[in-house]
């Protein structure tokens, strides 16, 4: 799991340490072939120059064909161990590497470093990874999955809650709903969703909603939704959404040290005028459903009030047809979202 996912600018400090913590010997008939590749290459060296010495005292022994056999053979036996070692070991884990770099297309790793990460491990790990790579990709995942769990255990956790939110707002995928589909859908797999151990809460954005609804009944019956508490639309009351408001503001405040410093920190009924009760507040937050929608509610009611008052005539509170305005058209925009007739 470390050579195959873990982040590459640490990943050969990270490898040297757990192979240490788990005592993992790197000896095999590789790291074999090499220490023969060593060594041997002194042999045919050794008995070139022997032959030559004794050759020039006069010795004819040496100038039978059974010598120079002998040195070929410690030659040939050299070089097979070090083609065996080295020339063939580095083919064969850069075409692993190169096989690891296509089943891995998320993380973008270059086959290089995957090279440099499986080179160090045992030769039980190497059959490991490639049995893997023979079998299903889906299965071989949860295989992997599932090991990672059995590490996790291993360590002292008795489990793990995956949250997965803010799919819309990476670079890669923009608010595309094509491309959060294409992210979003592998894991609705009923065997992923259901392992043992681990828990999943997917807050996804409402276009996947829209796109969710018009898929088969094949995928339905696959990732069964009627087994994963599926929420179709999350939504905040208006008593919710008005403390979270009001929360925003106490975290925002800072009191007047000129004054005391003992002011009451100010609520969301002191930004509109008295006419504007905390129930009109309540009852307008409660079309937005969201925070998210809460918010753009209140920052589109100050930016119509600001750009209705003039610098030299300033009015300190937001009036009541501003609210109502604000909350017509925000109330619009939202139904319009949950029908999927409009972009969020």
């Amino acid at each position: 799991l470390q050579a195959l996912y873990d982040e590459p600018s640490r990943k050969d400090r990270r490898r040297r340490l757990l192979q240490r913590r788990l005592r993992i010997a790197r000896w095999d008939r590789t790291q074999a072939w090499r220490a023969a590749a060593s060594v041997l290459w002194i042999a045919p060296l050794w008995l070139a120059y022997m032959r030559d010495f004794f050759l020039q005292l006069g010795d004819p022994r040496w100038s039978r064909p059974l010598w120079l056999g002998l040195v070929a053979a410690t030659a040939g036996l050299w070089a097979v161990a070090a083609w065996r070692g080295f020339v063939w070991e580095a083919l064969r884990l850069r075409g692993l590497a190169r096989r690891l770099a296509k089943a891995l297309r998320s993380l973008g790793l270059a086959p290089a470093s995957l090279r440099r990460a499986v080179a160090n491990l045992p030769r039980a790990h190497l059959a490991e990874i490639k049995r893997l790579l023979a079998e299903d990709p889906l299965e071989a995942r949860f295989e992997l999955f599932e090991s990672l769990l059995e590490a996790m255990r291993a360590a002292g956790y008795a489990g793990a809650i995956v949250v997965v939110d803010r799919v819309d707002e990476p670079v890669a995928v923009s608010g595309d709903p094509d491309r959060m589909r294409a992210f979003v859908w592998p894991l609705l797999n009923n065997k992923f969703l259901q392992m043992e151990g681990v828990g999943f809460k997917l807050l996804l954005p409402i276009e996947l909603r829209h796109a969710l609804m018009r898929e088969s009944s094949a995928f339905f019956q696959e990732a069964r939704l009627d087994k994963q508490a599926l929420i179709e639309q999350l939504a905040w009351t208006g008593a919710t959404l008005y403390d979270l408001c009001n929360a925003r503001l106490r975290a925002a405040w800072a009191p007047d040290e000129s004054k005391g410093g003992e002011q009451a920190p100010p609520t969301l009924v002191d930004l509109f005028d008295e006419d504007v009760h905390k129930q009109d507040l309540i009852d307008a937050l409660e079309q937005m459903r969201q925070p998210r929608d809460a918010f753009k509610l209140l920052y589109q009611c100050m930016q119509e009030h600001c750009a209705r008052v003039t610098n030299d005539a300033p009015v300190w509170r937001i009036p009541r047809h501003v609210l109502e305005t604000v909350r017509r058209m925000q109330a619009e925009r939202v139904q319009l979202l949950a029908r999927g007739v409009r972009p969020a």
